[in-house]
């Protein structure tokens, strides 16, 4: 009796479960051809947003998300001739912008995790966390062996102390953050902590402390923008987008592309096209004139982002490999967008109807802009458009 009994309850339960879960596939179906009922009746952002909703109180910003995307130079290539001072124009610029949210460049601690998994077994997986991700690896694994965690768990754990206010144990969230391989906010919490404080604490291991004090005079955007704005604004965190081609994919046809480049006379001279020539003038000038805000201006407008587009991913629309390798690259450069815009999407959701900027390499702006901009809440700031004081 007690096992029928235990039997009946189990199907009963599981029944109700069923039903539950009927219920909730019935309401997704339901949004879903309510969400295209939208897609075909509402073209614009004034339609969609009407600027009061009767009986519902305003909590939320009315208007879509607006995003910025700032293509940016990767400033490595300066690195032996620049200031931080040659992006105070450009700070206050963005500062009035007010950005919510700051997405970078750098690899998401999940999909680090991830690959991590995978590497065993693909010698270009190795070869992309060895590029891009080793710093976070190297002080996320020892973080991880120092509090005995594995990086979803960090993350779990991270997302709780930030969401904490004020944020207690600031050394103590660096170190979950640095295990979770979110290394753009590690260094941004560091970058906050006093320097009285960073001498007497504990927690942080001396090893891993200069690497983040290392990691804020780097010359790269990421500290020199997304940590500067995030710090200056009283932003908590960044968050880091950036993801991959799909690499078995692209590793198909990787012997190819790396014999015709080689060869091509169209790819070889990409290079020497007349917007990477005026890119170089203009940043001579402008490291002359100590201040990269024309720089920014120039790799932000419209026609700089098509002649850019056009020269170096155009172009394997032109060189007809006989395998058709060429265009297999060209749509694996839109699926690494494709994939950051996703995340970046993901951001957005946090943020409806406020403003979220993007720091990313000029070559992805306008694919960025493009696929983004067609996000039924999701609204392109042009940087043209930015006003500062």
């Amino acid at each position: 009796m007690i096992l029928n009994g235990s039997g009946v309850s189990a199907r009963r339960s599981k029944n109700r479960r069923h039903g539950m879960r009927d219920a909730r596939i019935f309401t997704i179906i339901a949004l879903g051809l309510a969400a295209s009922a939208i897609l075909v009746t509402a073209p614009t952002h004034s339609d969609r947003f009407p600027s009061c909703v009767p009986g519902q109180a305003a909590a939320v910003p009315a208007g879509p998300t607006r995003v910025l995307v700032l293509g940016t130079l990767h400033l490595r290539q300066i690195a032996d001739r620049f200031a931080p001072a040659h992006l105070d124009s450009l700070v206050e610029l963005l500062a009035d912008f007010r950005p919510a949210a700051i997405a970078v460049e750098s690899m998401a601690g999940d999909l680090i995790a991830s690959l991590e998994k995978r590497s065993e077994y693909s010698p270009l997986v190795r070869e992309v966390l060895d590029g891009f991700a080793e710093r976070q690896r190297k002080l996320g694994h020892a973080a991880q062996a120092q509090l005995k965690t594995d990086p979803f768990s960090a993350a779990a754990e991270a997302e709780k102390r930030l969401g904490a206010a004020p944020v207690p144990d600031r050394p103590a969230l660096v170190m979950w953050l640095l295990a979770a391989y979110n290394h753009p906010t590690a260094v941004l919490q560091w970058s906050l902590i006093p320097p009285a404080e960073k001498a007497s604490q504990t927690v942080v291991p001396a090893e891993t402390a200069a690497a983040l004090d290392e990691a804020l005079r780097q010359v790269n955007e990421t500290p020199a923008l997304g940590v500067r704005l995030a710090a200056r604004l009283g932003l908590p965190r960044l968050y880091p987008v950036d993801d991959f081609e799909d690499l078995e994919a692209i590793e198909r046809i990787l012997p190819v592309l790396e014999e015709e480049t080689a060869k091509n006379p169209l790819l070889k001279a990409v290079m020497n096209s007349p917007v990477y020539i005026e890119d170089k003038k203009r940043l001579e000038d402008a490291i002359a004139g100590r201040d990269l805000l024309p720089v920014y201006r120039a790799l932000n407008s419209a026609e700089r982002v098509r002649a850019d587009a056009d020269a170096q991913w155009g172009v394997f629309l032109r060189t007809h490999f006989p395998g058709g390798e060429d265009r297999g690259r060209l749509a694996l450069w839109e699926n690494r967008n494709l994939k950051i815009a996703a995340r970046i999407q993901a951001v957005c959701s946090a943020y409806p109807g406020r403003n979220v900027l993007v720091i990313y390499g000029a070559a992805h702006k306008g694919f960025l802009e493009n696929y983004l901009g067609r996000m039924m809440a999701t609204e392109i700031v042009r940087f043209d458009d930015l006003k500062g004081r």
